[in-house]
């Protein structure tokens, strides 16, 4: 039901898949050096409906980016 192998060899390494599994494993211990900052953040850098669509407004203390890029940083 899985498959575990396949008897085509690849030619090429999943080049992307590794740097993609490195830049969560990173931004995972980022978020784990925060402490208590770690709510901030998530607030911060996370999609918030109401602000993404312009129904609200984040404190500026928590405006890291602008309300647009907030679908690529969560």
């Amino acid at each position: 039901m899985i498959p575990l192998r396949d008897d085509n060899p690849t030619t090429i390494r999943p080049l992307l898949t590794v740097a993609l599994i490195a830049v969560c494993t990173l931004t995972f211990i980022w978020q784990l050096s925060l402490g208590q900052g770690q709510q901030a953040a998530v607030y911060a850098l996370g999609v918030i409906p109401a602000v993404l669509f312009d129904d609200a407004r984040l404190v500026s203390e928590l405006e890291w980016v602008a309300p647009v890029l907030t679908p690529i940083t969560s």
